[in-house]
Formats: C-alpha cells, structure tokens, sequence
C-alpha cells in the first residue's frame, strides 16, 4: 500500500457513523473545502507508478493531496467488497476492472449527474470524441438490471460502435441508461512473433514453398495452423523453435478469456439477452474441439501449455520455446536471445476467415474504468480528479511507462508511436475489435464454471460436446440462484431442455 490504513474494526465502526453523517451534510460541509481525496487502484496491472506521478501534479495544480491505496489484482477486489459491504465512505475514487462492473455499479456515483451539468464538466477534459468506442460501453449499465444485456455488443449500438460526442451521454440519460466510470487502462489480446525467424529468407522459401503463400503473421486460423505447423520441430525438422505457438489452457480465468477469444472469432455469443447460453451449439463445439485439437491433433502447442496461464506464457515465448504467443501486455525476449538477433513483431489475434474473404477478429479484452464512491462525500471534486486524470492531455504524459490509453488518438501520437510503436499499432487496432467479458452480478462463479468444464475437455475427461452442455446446464442454476430468469420471465429449459 502507499499509506497507512486503519484497521478493519476502526474503518467499520467510521463508516457507520460517517455514512449517516454523508446522508445528513450540513451546508456549512458541503461548503468546506476539499484538501484531499482517497483513491483505492490496483498496482502493476493499471500502471499505478503513472497515477503516482500524475497525483503529484494534481496536487501542485489544484493544492488537493490525492491518497492512493493500490494492492495486487486479488487483494484489490477484497478490499473493494469490504468498503462496499460496510458502505464506508473513506474512498472517494477507486478503479473498477470490468468484470465487477455489474456488481458494483449501484455502489458506484452515476457520472451523467456531472458530464451533463455544464457548470461541471470541462469538455476538452473528458473529450469524448478521442474515447475508444468500445470502452465507453464498459462503464455503462441499466441501473435496474445491471447483468442484462449480458454481453456489451447486446447493448444499443451507440454505446459501443460510436462515434462518442456529448450526444452518446444525453442518449444514455434519455434511455434510462447510467455510466458509472471514465475508461481507463485498457487491455487486449495481442499475438507476439518472432520477426527475426519470420523475415529470414531460408524460412521465407521454405514456406512458400510448402503451403503457397509467403510467411507472415497469420491473420485467420488455418493461416495459424500452418504457421504454427512449419515452426514444431516435431513437424518440420528445420524448425528453430521447438513449438509453433502457445495458449493460456490451465484452469483459471487466463483459460476462459482464451476461450471466449475463439468462440466470440467464430460468431459465437456466450450467453443471449434472455440469459440463457449459446455456447454449447454446433458452432460453439466445434470452435472449443478445434482449440484442443491445436495441442493434441495438430501438437503444434506444447501438452505443458494445459498448465500455463499468462505468465508461463510470457516466459514460453521469452525463452525462444515459441515463434508466437499471445498476450496481455507487451511481451519481450530475454537478453541473451536479443543479443544474438532476436527480434519481436507484434499483429492483431487472429479471426474466421469469411466467405467475401474478410476475417472476423474478436479477441479478448478487458478495461479498467475510475469510478466514484456512492457513499463518499467529495463528489463534484472527486469527478473533476477522474476527469482530469483520464483526460487525453494527461494520459499522453504516461507514454513514458508504456500505459494502456482509452484514447484513440494516444496511439496516433509520434511520442507513443516512438517508444515501442510496432506493438502499439496492432494493439489500438485489436482494441477496435475486442470483446470483453459478460456483464454479470455471479461473473467470479460464472467464469470458475467455464473454465472448469472447459479444462476437463482438455485434458479428457470429457467429450467437448458433454463438457459444454455441462457447463450451460450449471450456468443455468447459477442464473435461477440469482434470479435473473423470475426477472425476466424467461423459461431457459425451452433452448437447453436436456437441464431440466
């Protein structure tokens, strides 16, 4: 942590009496002024030593201390609910990673209060016409049912297609629409290559002349196969790397994004608006058997990978084990392979190939979005905080620290574009095409279901079909548990009758 913390039984027995005192302000403290504000963030996985350094700059601007608690990813999220459930009012801002989004959401200060009040809002700060359409979606809920529509391209078009303008948030107003957060930090899925063993001339002929087409980055899956294919040893004798590629197929959430990844490339939606699955359909079986086929028929991907999450990833692909991997973040190679030529491209996922030759790109992504505390105090000055913090002008300064930006024109500018640009190219451009995780109040258990069922098909325990027909039949009373069904009259057993 930045700071110290009081104790859990001190910052309970404050909340309870501070939440009736935030209910029942007097106008004298609604008058007093600000001096400073407590933020809860996450460490590496948004960049906090970038909110450090801009909250120091806050303060010499505005002369308001900003406080920051940041714990690792899992510690952060226990801490969130524990303010939650006391509904303690000690964190004016904190930073929401979007599969808590529906769960949080009527915890958190609907920002429209503020973006449509022009005595408030500063529009060359919020910008909204440099957001990334697809992360404003992010933010936005019914406050009425958080968790439906479950997907956000389910969502009115406007709120993830674009173009953003002030006009998005008065159609959200109007729709009976919140929007809890400002985005901020983005991630998506990337595939890393080897470009020194691409742009080789002895493997350049050597593919054409097998597969008939010159080597490159692969852009649809059968493009992968074959790429993947030429770089296992095991396959081609001449291979300079042991595997083609990697993947993220131990049982944890890494498996489940991975998943999704190849479903969602393959036009295959999880779940539908009436809460029931879709992915145990033909289409969905056949993309899940294809992803096991990947390590066990074409073997083009180590057995080892069944246990690997994103950091054996990273450390697969380092190690010059791979010619491509997939990730979250930037991934390198380490020193002594640099030193001996070692050189890394990066390009988009890849998708389905169409039949007009088009290829439908769909990875992963996720998004980190500032929100206000719903029973703190410090609003107004709150809001101006996150604004100010997640504006263009200032998230430009984060260059430095290779941080994810919300903004399109971050990654048209040259000073990002010259520190590491050949990764931030495909990066803003996957970002127009991802997909982020379902909107759900039971997300944790929902995501633990998937990849439980999902891991048993690849290590063989089950048939894929057996698997996933498993899973949906679980997910369904995960959803009657939580009442989405009773909410909107909605009898699932009529689509999946084989779970009644």
């Amino acid at each position: 942590m930045s700071r110290t913390s009081m104790s859990r039984r001190s910052l309970v027995r404050f909340a309870g009496a501070a939440l009736f005192g935030a209910t029942m302000l007097s106008s004298a403290a609604i008058a007093q002024e600000t001096k400073e504000l407590n933020l809860l963030y996450v460490t590496v996985e948004a960049n906090v030593d970038s909110v450090k350094e801009a909250a120091a700059r806050y303060e010499q601007e505005t002369g308001v201390h900003i406080n920051i608690d940041s714990y690792p990813q899992t510690q952060w999220r226990e801490r969130l609910f524990v303010e939650i459930a006391a509904q303690s009012p000690h964190y004016d801002a904190w930073i929401i990673d979007v599969p808590e989004g529906a769960l949080v959401a009527n915890h958190s200060v609907d920002l429209l209060q503020f973006i449509l009040d022009p005595s408030v809002v500063d529009e060359s700060r919020l910008s909204p016409q440099t957001f990334i359409p697809r992360v404003i979606v992010q933010a936005t809920y019914d406050p009425a049912k958080p968790w439906n529509p479950p997907m956000e391209l389910q969502m009115p078009e406007y709120t993830w297609k674009g173009p953003v303008s002030m006009d998005t948030f008065k159609k959200m107003k109007e729709d009976g629409l919140g929007f809890y957060g400002i985005p901020f930090h983005p991630n998506v899925l990337v595939t890393a290559y080897r470009k020194d063993l691409f742009d080789d001339p002895k493997n350049k002929d050597a593919f054409k002349a097998k597969y008939g087409y010159d080597l490159a980055a692969p852009a649809d899956w059968k493009q992968y196969v074959d790429v993947c294919s030429f770089f296992t040893k095991s396959i081609n004798p001449d291979s300079p790397t042991e595997y083609g590629c990697t993947l993220m197929a131990k049982k944890h959430e890494s498996l489940y994004c991975d998943w999704r990844t190849w479903l969602l490339s393959t036009g295959v939606f999880e779940i539908g608006t009436d809460m029931v699955p879709s992915f145990n359909t033909e289409k969905g079986v056949e993309t899940t058997q294809f992803y096991k086929d990947l390590m066990d028929k074409y073997k083009v991907v180590p057995q080892a990978a069944k246990t690997w999450t994103w950091d054996e990833v990273a450390t697969a692909f380092g190690s010059g084990l791979t010619a491509l991997a997939m990730n979250y973040h930037r991934m390198q190679l380490d020193p002594e392979i640099v030193a001996k030529g070692g050189e890394v491209g990066f390009a988009p996922v890849p998708g389905e190939r169409q039949a007009d030759g088009s290829v439908t790109l769909a990875p992963h992504y996720g998004s980190y979005y500032l929100a206000l505390n719903k029973y703190a105090g410090h609003q107004k000055d709150a809001y101006k905080f996150i604004e100010w913090l997640a504006s263009p002008q200032v998230q430009v300064t984060f260059a430095k620290n290779q941080f994810h930006a919300s903004r399109s024109d971050y990654y048209e500018n040259p000073e990002v574009l010259g520190n590491h640009g050949e990764y931030w190219k495909p990066f803003a451009e996957s970002l127009s095409h991802g997909n982020s995780r379902p909107r759900l109040t039971v997300f944790r258990e929902y995501s633990e279901t998937i990849q439980a069922e999902v891991s048993a098909a690849l290590i063989g325990e089950k048939p894929v079909k057996q698997a996933l027909d498993d899973a949906a039949c679980r997910v369904i009373d995960l959803f009657e548990q939580a009442g989405y069904y009773d909410e909107l009259g909605v009898d699932p057993y009529e689509k999946q009758p084989n779970c009644q």
